[in-house]
Formats: structure tokens, sequence, C-alpha cells
């Protein structure tokens, strides 16, 4: 039997609106193009609020940050430096500690600018000396079996390795793990 004790957290979501009015001169003069428009910026602005939201949530949830050193280990096993990016070594170090948690790292949120510099590295890019590419074509893919997520909501120069809760025994676990480092 397990008598694990369990907590509990009140969440308070808050509500928020946005609206177009939609005169009726429009819908008899058939603005169509013009009424379509509006709402598509409409749904656009209502995405990146969520984008925002979902952010602002892992941001308050991140345990541990480092500072990247940008430190790589290339194909032909000389290390290197790319000064205020992420190497493939910060990757790594974040794994290590969210591992320490017992919890399995499973994505990773930079922002397009980080994405570029991840796809720089030799390691990401060499598939016709090495076979398949580490980050896959198509799909914005995986990095080291990691979800690779990029959005323009997280800051330039921050990389966040989440984990959602996986653990290597399979238990049930609510929390996730996130671990933030900036470049």
């Amino acid at each position: 039997m397990d008598f694990t004790p369990l907590d509990y957290v009140t969440v308070t979501p808050y509500k928020k609106g946005e609206r177009v009015r939609v005169p009726r001169e429009q819908i008899e003069d058939l603005y169509i193009p013009v009424i379509e428009q509006q709402l598509r910026r409409l749904a656009r602005r209502v995405a990146f609020q969520i984008d925002k939201d979902c952010l602002t949530c892992i941001d308050g949830a991140a345990a541990n940050s480092i500072t990247a050193t940008g430190t790589t280990m290339g194909a032909t096993g000389t290390e290197f430096t790319v000064s205020g990016g992420t190497g493939t070594k910060d990757i790594l170090k974040a794994e290590a500690i969210i591992g320490s948690y017992n919890f399995v790292a499973d994505s990773l949120l930079v922002n397009p600018i980080n994405a570029r510099d991840l796809r720089y590295l030799p390691n990401f890019s060499l598939s016709a000396q090495y076979g398949e590419p580490v980050v896959q074509s198509g799909n914005i893919g995986k990095v080291y079996g990691f979800d690779f997520y990029v959005s323009n909501v997280v800051s330039a120069g921050t990389a966040y390795l989440l984990s959602t809760g996986q653990n290597l025994s399979g238990s049930y676990a609510p929390q996730s793990q996130t671990f933030m480092y900036a470049g």
C-alpha cells in the first residue's frame, strides 16, 4: 500500500475577452472579406495570448536555472564554444538536473533565434556524413529525443527544458519539472 501524502493547489483562472463588432451595413454590403480579416486578426491575438499565458505558467514553475556556456562536442571529438549560444553540453546538463528529481525531460522550448543557433551546430546538421540528422526535417522535430518547440513568446537567449511528469517508475506524477537556461 502506498501512503504517499498528496497535496493540493488552488488555481483561480482569469477570464479575458475580446470582441469584433460586425455592423449590419457590412453584412448587407457584402464586406465578407473585411469581416473575415477582422476575425482572423482576433484569432491570432487570442492564440498569442494563450501562448503567453502558458509561458507565464512554465516560467513560474521553473525549478532550476543555469547560464548556458555554449559548449558543444563536435563530430571530430573536439570541444568548441559558441559565445552567447546554447551548446549541447548545456542541454545535457539540464537533462541531468531534471533526472536528479527522477523525472524524464521530454520537451525543449526555444525562441526562433535560439532554434537557428541550435541548427548551426554540427551535431544537428551533419546528415551527409553521419546519417540521419538529430533535428528532423518537416515538423520542427526532435533534439536529443526531446520534442522541439519554437515560439516567439520565449525571450531570445532563454530556453526551457521541460518534463511533463514522466518518470522512470511510471508512477503518477502530476507535477512537472521545468528547467530554464539562458544563453
